[in-house]
């Protein structure tokens, strides 16, 4: 396996970094060194923790407009010689609902029957959807460059039902680097 110099596993990475009253941000910082055709993947964690955020008022509603809750960044180093993008994913346990296509879902069990909200994922400027590239990495001097390489996460629900009010609504969206 001399074409796989360095191979970076699958980093799971927990951030509580949403709090109940307000919506801060946290990093999330991917960094790596491959070769050219290496085989390369890192894959990064954000996670919604209970009471979190209020998921019936605000920046999540689409009326508010906008891109949603700003939930965190994240921002990538690496000198690479391969074209870089960042995909993301919805794992399975907060994955599309049936009927829709590339959402994600906070869910919770509320009263013994599993409740689960539709949200969509913001990049800052798209609406990206599960298994689409979250964002093309740029080249800068030979290197990905974190300056460079950086942005926002937004999520924002697709609906405005009401769903029973309850703490314990969560999600996880991966952030996954891939070389092309």
């Amino acid at each position: 396996m001399k074409k796989l110099l360095i191979v970076l596993a699958v980093i799971c990475i927990s951030l509580p970094f949403l709090f109940a009253e307000s919506v801060g941000a946290t990093s999330l910082n991917l960094h790596g060194a491959v070769a050219p055709k290496s085989i390369f993947a890192l894959a990064g964690y954000f996670e919604i923790v209970p009471d979190a955020i209020r998921l019936d008022e605000g920046a999540i509603l689409p009326s508010a407009g906008g891109n949603g809750v700003d939930v965190g960044q994240w921002s990538v180093s690496s000198n690479s010689s391969s074209s870089l993008i960042i995909r993301l994913r919805h794992p399975e346990a907060y994955a599309t609902m049936s009927g829709t296509n590339g959402i994600g879902v906070f869910t919770a069990i509320v009263e013994e029957e599993l409740v689960q909200i539709p949200y969509r994922v913001s990049n800052g400027t798209d609406w990206v959807y599960d298994g689409d590239v979250f964002k093309t990495l740029v080249r800068d001097g030979g290197t990905y460059k974190s300056d460079v390489n950086n942005g926002p996460v937004y999520m924002q629900r697709i609906d405005e039902v009401d769903y029973p009010p309850y703490s314990a609504y969560q999600t996880t969206i991966q952030l996954i680097l891939e070389a092309l």
